[in-house]
């Protein structure tokens, strides 16, 4: 998972949806 992502969910979610929910579940 980029660090980027992080901090541009919007972005993740249409690019990277996985990451997105990586994120999602690190964050809950």
């Amino acid at each position: 998972m980029a660090y980027s992502d992080a901090y541009n969910p919007a972005i993740s979610i249409t690019e990277r949806p996985q990451d997105f929910v990586i994120f999602m579940t690190i964050n809950s």
